[in-house]
């Protein structure tokens, strides 16, 4: 455990077995766990939770996992997300780490291997925070509105009184930050550190 406290960690897995078992074995290991069934719900809890870490499964039923880590990549390259999944081919493997997984654990699993991996990057992560990161943000809708001003985060543009703006990665990756972490200073290390 943290010294911070309990670190929170969120499965998204639609198989009762599995994350009821995961949930005790976590519980006992000090851990605060919640559980989403679907992609959909597995996205609000993480808006609205903040986990440290996340235990995601690719197959599920409305949005499937490899979706759901694009759409968390979006707005939170730094979170730990660890694929648990029966599909183990080199493709599948690939395409997750792709769309930026941290690890890949193919069902079955060994316990003791799935806690261990789990502590690691829980670990990764701490270290990180510690040496000035900024900390994981809630996830930003596809597409940001203020004033008369609209941001799709989704293509890449935005949309002001003026016209129409085609943004760089970096321009997109700034907006990102800045609205993830509004009213709140930056420093210019964790303006850099985005590049």
């Amino acid at each position: 455990m943290e010294d911070s406290g309990k670190r929170r960690i969120l499965i998204i897995e639609d198989d009762s077995h599995i994350t009821e078992g995961l949930k005790l074995n976590l519980s006992l290991q000090g851990y605060e766990v919640d559980i989403a069934p679907d992609g959909v719900s597995g996205l609000q809890k993480c808006n609205t939770g903040q986990p440290h870490l996340i235990v995601l499964d690719i197959m599920l039923p409305g949005i499937d996992g490899f979706s759901v880590l694009q759409s968390i990549r979006l707005v939170d390259e730094r979170l730990p997300i660890l694929i648990i999944s029966a599909r183990g081919s080199s493709e599948d493997r690939i395409m997750g780490l792709a769309c930026g997984v941290d690890d890949y654990l193919v069902k079955p699993f060994n316990l003791e291997e799935f806690l261990l991996r789990v502590e690691r990057l829980l670990a990764r992560a701490s270290w990180a925070g510690r040496s000035g990161d900024l900390q994981p943000a809630g996830l930003l809708p596809p597409i940001y509105a203020f004033g008369g001003n609209r941001i799709d985060f989704s293509t890449a543009t935005a949309y002001v009184s003026s016209g129409r703006i085609t943004l760089t990665e970096q321009e997109v990756k700034l907006l990102k930050l800045f609205i993830a972490h509004r009213g709140k200073p930056l420093s210019r290390k964790q303006i850099l550190e985005i590049g």
